[in-house]
């Protein structure tokens, strides 16, 4: 509509993309890796291509689509109210916030598939309108619609914030890794479908949270791994790993990577789980 081909045109006019690589503005294809480094600012990402605001961001989409945003230190900042896929219509997408990186994203966030009544897309050819799509113009229709995805979204050091939803595996498979270092993911309602996977990377000083201000919703078939092989014995703990206003389901299945600290446990208090090592370790083993 207008509204989004006005933003585009004053992108164009107000140069947000460049033709060659400028600074804080980098471009790769849709099968490729682009690098944020701590002194570049990138508005918005397109399977690793910068563009202008009112397009979705998606990071390896389709069949063949591979694609990684690898962001050390640095700020990304998407705005959009279309949708950020890590990962869509078959395709494997990645993003890695690390070295304090700051992502910013002003819509839902899907990692591992998209729900296929949201996806819009762009170009020639058309949706099936099977109550599925939403039957209008896009070069979706090539693909399959309900095409398997992979998307991981790891936050080893930094932050991830939407001003949305984030959901994880709507149609094909989702990983959030989170750590060692300090990590936070914040959402408003945070979905974790079946097939989702959720890895919390324990150090000494590890802080990671997801952290959703609304609902965490955890379906049947989702997997959180608790990985202890950065973990050094003999400290005291607190490790909060997710905050809500209300949750509905339950980790079921609970795999523990390397070992587990005595005594530890993975608890439900309130609004929040967290794994507590309550006591230190007389003895060290080196």
């Amino acid at each position: 509509g207008e509204e989004y081909v006005s933003v585009i045109r004053e992108g164009f006019a107000n140069r947000w993309i460049d033709v060659y690589e400028n600074k804080g503005k980098a471009t790769a294809g849709a099968v490729g890796v682009l690098n944020v480094y701590a002194d570049g600012v990138v508005s918005n990402l397109t399977s690793g291509t910068v563009k202008g605001q009112g397009v979705y961001l998606r990071v390896g989409s389709g069949p063949y689509g591979d694609g990684t945003i690898n962001q050390y230190g640095g700020e990304v900042y998407h705005n959009s109210n279309l949708g950020c896929l890590i990962g869509a219509w078959g395709g494997t997408g990645r993003w890695n916030v690390c070295s304090g990186g700051v992502a910013t994203v002003l819509c839902d966030v899907y990692v591992g598939g998209a729900e296929t009544n949201n996806l819009v897309a762009f170009g020639p050819g058309t949706l099936p309108d099977s109550g599925r799509g939403n039957g209008g113009p896009g070069f979706a229709a090539a693909y399959p619609v309900d095409a398997l995805s992979t998307g991981t979204l790891n936050v080893e050091d930094g932050t991830f914030t939407t001003t949305s939803n984030l959901m994880v595996s709507a149609l094909g498979t989702g990983t959030v890794r989170m750590g060692p270092k300090a990590s936070r993911i914040e959402a408003k309602d945070v979905t974790l479908n079946g097939g989702s996977t959720v890895v919390f990377r324990f150090a000494p000083e590890s802080t990671g949270t997801i952290a959703a201000s609304g609902k965490l919703t955890v379906a049947e078939g989702t997997k959180l791994v608790l990985d202890f092989t950065d973990y050094v014995r003999g400290k005291r703990a607190s490790f909060p790993l997710f905050t809500f206003a209300e949750r509905e389901g339950d980790f079921t299945d609970v795999e523990i990577v390397g070992e587990e600290p005595m005594d530890g446990r993975l608890k439900k208090e309130g609004n929040r789980y967290r794994y507590v090592v309550p006591h230190g370790y007389t003895l060290m083993l080196r």
